[in-house]
């Protein structure tokens, strides 16, 4: 989320600040890799979280990221959702 990432130095390196959850993210070239815990904010999970099934936890920050640039387009959430359901 927004609250968790902040432009570092004058190349606006985007930096995530929050590691509460934290895994060892592997080169794209290495076979994908799964994990099945729920974590993160609810808002801005993707649909596999809220399935409760296995999920790439790259593809997952790449669809955080999304959200938080269509947050930042349009000043508002993508999509609604029900905070009790993760």
């Amino acid at each position: 989320k927004p609250d968790n990432m902040c432009l570092a130095g004058p190349g606006d390196t985007l930096v995530i600040i929050d590691l509460e959850f934290a895994v060892l993210v592997l080169p794209s070239d290495t076979p994908a890799y799964t994990y099945t815990a729920s974590c993160g904010t609810p808002d801005y999970a993707p649909l596999e979280i809220y399935m409760g099934g296995p999920y790439d936890p790259r593809m997952v920050d790449v669809w955080c990221l999304g959200v938080c640039l269509f947050m930042m387009i349009f000043g508002e959430m993508p999509y609604q959702t029900d905070r009790a359901s993760l």
